[in-house]
């Protein structure tokens, strides 16, 4: 689930490419498993250009759920300073 709300955010935010948009549409709606082996790899192409695995300041592993927001902002809420 933190998966899809992690597409469907970015998607929101325009990360996505055209090509691949109506991919993640898809994986929205019917999930990774709807796709064939030439949509799955543009889709995971798109996503590594996208993602960031660690966060850059602290290099922890950055969870689904919180993705949208550091590929926003470029750090993970506990290095992000305080407003």
């Amino acid at each position: 689930m933190d998966f899809i709300f992690c597409v469907k955010e970015l998607a929101k935010a325009g990360r996505f490419e055209r090509a691949s948009l109506g991919i993640a549409k898809q994986v929205m709606v019917s999930g990774q498993s709807s796709l064939n082996e030439k949509q799955k790899e543009i889709f995971h192409a798109a996503l590594d250009k996208i993602i960031v695995e660690k966060c850059p300041v602290c290099q922890q592993m950055v969870p689904w759920l919180e993705m949208p927001m550091v590929v926003e902002k470029g750090t993970c809420t506990v290095c992000r300073p305080k407003s």
